[in-house]
Order: structure tokens, then C-alpha cells, then sequence
């Protein structure tokens, strides 16, 4: 059966696809957890803030959602309608809403129906019955648009009207269209000015021709290359990129020919030597803006796939470049994953050299910031105590365990001001910090005096309050000298 020999044309070609070179893209598996689907569509869904994918089972009686978490693709909300294969789908981000029209349901269906969050309603009616409709979204015009298909025969067997949706279905009528057709790609082009449509299957077979909507008219797409005709071609926008990525199964209309992957940029299609899996039923492909890469793939094989370029530890990834080891660290491919705020993967930043991962010098800060605390120049984690000053950042000190907040002393060197003013008695303010203890009187607040143990005290005049001559603390000393040179002067005089 296909299925099986699909099935065998995938691992054959995983293991003996050659190589994709260090600045090609390549496809590489993702998460697991979609329910097996003959059919279903992926997209970035901007209100859920997520991918997500519906689809509908061949073993489920109603087709659903599913959002990817850290745990890969779980059912969101409710059950929607009923079980059918080959409807057209696109998520409007203008609404927040996903579309859902057509497709088979042992008839033809002709329901419009829409995904907000985790909640499902009937739409209007639109299109005549049709399976295997391209619709895409245009976001330069907010709108849904909807190209052909495949209906009865009283309506339109070869289908190819032109049709756009903002909630509402309208028809449109241009000079000009490609010629009617089922199954082709639709997907969004904004440096083409629309939405572009790419292959499908017309009366004559299968097609590899190109057309563009700009929101009035079809314009056919003249290049130098073209990718070849194939039964079930697949697209999506790389915005990091700015690039249509396509995906053209079963290439010459033959079911288990190889597929390929085409980019279209800088007015041509170019084909990326790349590892493209087989897909078994219809693929379908949307850009991941968190991740930077393009994600899809064939709900069937219950696993998606990553997009991406790769290349070499220590060249700069993201946006749409992936990582040879799959690490990308901070803008830069890295031989290991190299988290922490102190971690470091390129040379400016501490390690041996660019991608491979170490720790940040002693002294720097980390990324993001480890505030107040600067990084050790041991671990790859944010330090949680210090040993000197050199260890907090500029706005803390460290008092020998901790950073704490770097305080300054008042004028009159009576108390620490850090936002608000707090006294430092008995002690006195020294270089932003209340003195713990003292070494002379010089070290203490009025009143108090200098014990042999390196406390403040009060003075024992103080402490007495019976109004006496005491002297202040610090004049005791210059009093005792005084009393010594009157003693003297008067014995001296005495022996005269």
C-alpha cells in the first residue's frame, strides 16, 4: 500500500539524503502528540500567541485544535465540526480568528466555520461545495482569500473563482485568473504584494506555474526557474528570511516520487539541497516568529518538522538559522546548550573562543543581568553571595556575605543616606557605611565615648544627667592636660 511504502521512502531517505552544506537549511523533527489526521493545516495563531494546527482524524468523529507547548502538541477546547479531509483553512490575524471552509465529507461540503481561542461557530455562507480549496492570509488587506478547489459538477467540477472573507464572504470577478484547479499553494507574499498561488492540479495534470493577487487582480509570476509540477505542493512566508519556502510532494505527479524543497527569492526559485522527508498525505507549513523557522509538516506521521539553515558552532543563528549542534546561545551556534546568566559562548564575552561554551570573567555582568550581583568567573549561574565589592555591581557593596545597596554618609557624618536617612548612633557614618565599632572617641556620636572593647558608650557624665561640669567625651583628654599644667604652675610658684 502507499501508506507502507511512504512509510519505508521516508526512513530510506533520512538515511542516505546527503548532506545539506553549512549554509543550507535543513528539516529536522520536532514534537510529537498530534492525533493521527488524514488532513490538517498548521499556522501561527498571533491571539493564542502560539503554533497551531486543526485537523481532523480519520478515527475521531469531529475535527479539533491542537496548540504546541514544552510538551509538544496537546487538544485545545472543544471538538469542532464534523470529521472531513481536504478543507481549506487559514488563520485571520486581524480577527483572531481561524477559517475553516469546505472540504469532503462524503459530499462536498460548502460550511464556513470559525476558531476563536478554544470556541467554534458556523459561518456564513460563501463559496459553492468544494474540496481541496488554497486559501491563504493577505495581512496588507486583512483579508481571508480563497482560490478554486474542486466541487460537483453542476457548480464547478474544475473550480476557479476568486473569493475573499473579513467575516463575511465576497466574490470577485477579475479580468484575468490561472486556470481553474484544485490542491495548489496559497501563501501569503508581502514582497510580492500579495498572496501568491503556486502549482496544483488543472485539467491538463499537474502544474508548476505562478501567480500572484494583489486584492484586484491575478498577475502570472515570470521566473528563470520553476520548481517542478507535483500532486501536493505546500508553502509558507519566512518572515526572518523574507522568502517563500515550498514544498512540492510527489514531484511529477507520481504518488512516491521524491518531494523537494524550492525557495522563491530575489526573483527566482531555487531549489536547497536539503534532507526534505517524504510526506505520506497532504503537507501543510507556517512560520513560527518566536522560533524563527519554518514548522510543518504531514499530520499523519503524527511529528512535525523545523526549517531552518545550518550552520557551524560559532557563526550567528536565529532568524530562520538553525545550529549544526542545535545549540544556538545568545545570536551564536555554541557546542553546547551554554545556559545561565554567566554562561558564555562567544570570545568577547569570556569564552576560549566563539561557540564554545565557558563562563563570563569574574567581575562582568551576566545575561540577562544577575543584578545586584556580577558574575564569579566559576560557574555558569548567577552567584547568590559575595566576598569583596568586586563581586556587586556599581550600586552595591558587599558587607561579607551579601550585595547590599551602596549608601553614602550625611554631611554632618551622623547617619547613611540610601533613598532615606537612617542615624548610625552610637556610631558615626565612615565611606557610606555605619562604623560597627571604634577605635578613639573620633568614631563615635556626641555623648558617646570609646570603650576599651571597641563599642560606643554613653559617657558617664551623660549617663549621670545631674547637671554637672562633666566634659563632653572627646575634650576629656585636653581637660586632663589643662589640669596638669595649672597643678604645675602653682608648685612652681610655691618655690619662689
Amino acid at each position: 500500500m502507499r501508506l507502507a511504502a511512504a512509510a519505508a521512502a521516508l526512513s530510506v531517505g533520512l538515511a542516505f539524503a546527503p548532506a545539506a552544506r553549512a549554509a543550507d537549511p535543513a528539516w529536522t523533527p520536532e514534537e510529537t502528540g498530534l492525533v493521527a489526521s488524514w488532513y490538517g493545516h498548521f499556522a501561527w495563531d498571533s491571539a493564542a500567541k502560539g503554533a497551531r494546527f486543526v485537523g481532523c482524524a480519520s478515527i475521531e468523529p469531529e475535527c479539533a485544535a491542537f496548540d504546541r507547548g514544552a510538551q509538544g502538541w496537546t487538544m485545545r477546547g472543544a471538538a469542532g465540526p464534523s470529521r472531513r479531509t481536504l478543507f481549506g483553512a487559514a488563520f485571520d490575524d486581524a480577527r483572531g480568528a481561524w477559517v475553516v471552509f469546505g472540504g469532503s465529507t462524503g459530499s462536498y461540503s460548502g460550511e464556513t466555520w470559525e476558531l476563536h481561542g478554544p470556541t467554534w461557530s458556523k459561518g456564513p455562507a460563501g463559496p459553492t461545495p468544494r474540496m481541496a480549496p488554497s486559501m491563504a492570509y493577505d495581512a496588507a488587506r486583512a483579508k481571508v482569500v480563497l482560490f478554486g478547489g474542486e466541487g460537483a459538477y453542476d457548480d464547478c467540477s474544475w473550480c476557479g473563482d476568486t473569493w475573499e472573507y473579513d467575516g463575511a464572504w465576497h466574490a470577485k470577478s477579475p479580468a484575468k485568473a490561472p486556470s481553474a484547479r484544485y490542491g495548489a499553494a496559497l501563501v501569503a507574499s508581502p514582497d510580492l504584494g500579495g498572496v501568491l498561488l503556486v502549482g496544483g492540479h488543472d485539467r491538463e495534470g499537474c502544474t508548476n506555474d505562478a501567480w500572484v493577487w494583489d486584492g484586484t487582480s491575478w498577475s502570472a509570476l515570470e521566473t528563470p526557474h520553476h520548481p517542478p509540477a507535483g500532486l501536493r505542493p505546500a508553502a509558507a512566508w519566512d518572515e526572518g528570511r523574507r522568502r517563500v519556502v515550498l514544498v512540492v510532494a510527489d514531484t511529477e505527479c507520481v504518488y512516491g516520487t521524491s518531494d523537494e524543497t524550492w525557495e522563491l527569492h530575489d526573483g527566482d526559485w531555487h531549489r536547497v539541497t536539503t534532507n526534505t522527508p517524504v510526506f505520506v498525505s497532504d503537507p501543510s507549513f507556517a512560520y513560527d516568529p518566536q522560533r524563527g523557522q519554518v514548522f510543518g509538516g504531514d499530520a499523519l506521521e503524527e511529528t512535525t518538522w523545523a526549517y531552518a539553515g545550518q550552520v557551524a558552532d560559532g557563526a550567528a543563528c536565529g532568524l530562520g538559522v538553525g545550529c549544526t549542534s542545535g545549540h544556538c546561545s545568545r545570536g551564536l551556534c555554541c557546542d553546547a546548550a551554554c545556559e545561565g546568566s554567566c554562561a558564555a559562548c562567544a570570545a568577547v564575552d569570556g569564552a576560549s573562543a566563539d561557540g564554545v561554551c565557558g563562563v563570563r570573567a569574574r567581575g562582568t555582568d551576566g545575561a540577562p543581568s544577575c543584578t545586584p550581583y556580577l558574575c564569579d568567573g566559576a560557574v555558569a549561574a548567577c552567584p547568590a553571595g559575595c566576598a569583596a565589592d568586586e563581586d556587586c555591581d556599581a550600586s552595591s557593596r558587599c558587607d561579607g556575605v551579601r550585595c547590599v545597596p551602596r549608601t553614602s554618609c550625611s554631611a554632618d557624618g551622623t547617619s547613611i543616606e540610601a533613598g532615606d536617612q537612617r542615624s548610625c548612633a552610637p556610631y558615626l557614618c565612615r565611606d557610606g557605611a555605619c562604623l560597627r565599632r571604634c577605635g578613639s572617641g573620633t568614631d563615635c556620636a556626641e555623648g558617646r565615648v570609646c570603650g576599651t572593647d571597641g563599642a560606643c558608650t554613653a559617657s558617664p557624665a551623660t549617663e549621670g544627667g545631674g547637671g554637672g561640669c562633666a566634659l563632653a567625651p572627646r575634650d576629656r583628654s585636653w581637660a586632663g592636660l589643662a589640669a596638669i599644667a595649672i597643678a604645675a604652675a602653682l608648685f612652681a610658684r610655691r618655690r619662689r
